[in-house]
């Protein structure tokens, strides 16, 4: 995600609007957004009442909005994560709103300084139909945001389900992004090279075409079967 928002930076991008899961998020929060852990600490404190935090929500759903030098471009830029909750795709459609709107009272008539970033897991990227009904108004004149890079963190699995027999009808978790025709990089996760090489080709593409580009970071999965709180069978799915 840094090499993707350092490229873009390179191309003038000045805000980023991030929708992702909740899992991983302190992570993108701490790593990428470079939010101060004293404040991230000071969320979990259990003297918070929910009227402090103004929603009640559970800690990693909740977003936030900060402004932090980019290292690589010296020059300022702002990441919001977008609150999201449980259901996990809920966001996409937020984001773009969001990131539409930041286009609109910035007169960014072509997304040259704000762009969206979205995170999924291969099983709700496959499995729900707002991911399908994001991609159909993402090139509508009315609608664009003038290209997303989607990031799936495809670890094989949704929870429990084995996507070789019952999770998808269609070879790879990615197929739904074929309604766009936009180009799909399906890179080995455990090769940190090749990664940070697509996520380059990836904000190239979007700075030069302005249409949405789709990373399928694929790794191993280990599919532990549980019973009685012990465990019954390890499965490992490696890549493809």
């Amino acid at each position: 995600m840094k090499e993707i928002i350092d490229v873009a930076s390179t191309h003038g991008i000045e805000s980023f609007v991030i929708g992702m899961p909740h899992r991983g998020r302190l992570n993108v929060l701490a790593n990428v957004c470079r939010k101060p852990l004293e404040q991230i600490f000071t969320q979990f404190n259990p003297n918070f009442e929910p009227s402090d935090e103004g929603s009640g929500d559970v800690k990693y759903h909740l977003g936030m909005s900060h402004k932090r030098i980019n290292r690589v471009t010296n020059k300022e830029i702002r990441l919001a994560v977008v609150a999201n909750p449980s259901h996990l795709e809920a966001v996409d459609p937020v984001v773009q709103g969001k990131t539409k709107a930041e286009q609109f009272y910035k007169y960014d008539d072509n997304g040259k300084k704000v762009m969206s970033i979205l995170l999924h897991g291969d099983a709700a990227f496959a499995g729900q139909g707002v991911v399908d009904e994001t991609f159909h108004l993402s090139d509508l004149p009315n609608y664009t945001t003038h290209g997303t890079i989607h990031i799936i963190v495809n670890n094989q699995i949704g929870f429990t389900t084995d996507p070789r027999v019952v999770a998808r009808s269609s070879p790879y978790c990615t197929d739904v992004a074929k309604v766009v025709q936009c180009p799909i990089f399906h890179v080995n996760a455990d090769h940190p090279e090749a990664v940070m090489n697509v996520c380059r080709t990836a904000a190239e593409w979007r700075n030069e075409f302005g249409k949405d580009v789709v990373i399928d970071l694929v790794g191993n999965c280990i599919n532990q079967l549980y019973f009685n709180g012990k465990i019954l069978i390890v499965q490992l799915y490696p890549m493809r």
